[in-house]
């Protein structure tokens, strides 16, 4: 039988990444609706900073509308070979504030729908455990 300390902690959990899903989701969403295309380059994918770590992140360099250069690291990384440094990207961006993007390809689409599972399945768990535990 789980503590209820460690049902709600798994529940805060499963709910922060809900959470974060639904963001990045209506961010895409937001994005794609009103955004600007354009052409980017990856111009190096670096570590996160954590020297165990094994997320990589693209550095991604556009031009926008107004003929500003944008050189940003991207939200969402993956290993070191999801991207490469060289590599043209499509990228969307907000005409407001144009280091707010993505870049539109099948690596970032299962982002948001991978946290809303994970979260929503975390609740779930917590829940189970919760009536376990009240009817034991």
């Amino acid at each position: 039988m789980e503590s209820i300390e460690t049902v709600l902690v798994l529940f805060a959990i499963g709910f922060g990444v809900l959470l974060i899903g639904i963001l990045k989701r209506n961010e895409r969403r937001s994005l794609l609706r009103s955004g600007i295309r354009a052409e980017g380059v990856i111009v190096q994918v670096i570590n996160n900073g954590y020297s165990r770590s094994t997320i990589y992140y693209p550095v991604v360099r556009f031009l926008t509308a107004d003929d500003d250069w944008v050189t940003e690291t991207y939200g969402v990384g993956g290993n070191k070979w999801s991207y490469k440094e060289g590599e043209a990207v499509k990228v969307i961006y907000d005409p407001l504030n144009p280091g707010r993007f993505l870049v539109d390809d099948v690596r970032s689409k299962p982002t948001s729908p991978m946290f809303i599972s994970v979260g929503t399945v975390l609740i779930l768990v917590s829940i189970g455990l919760l009536i376990l535990g009240l009817r034991g």
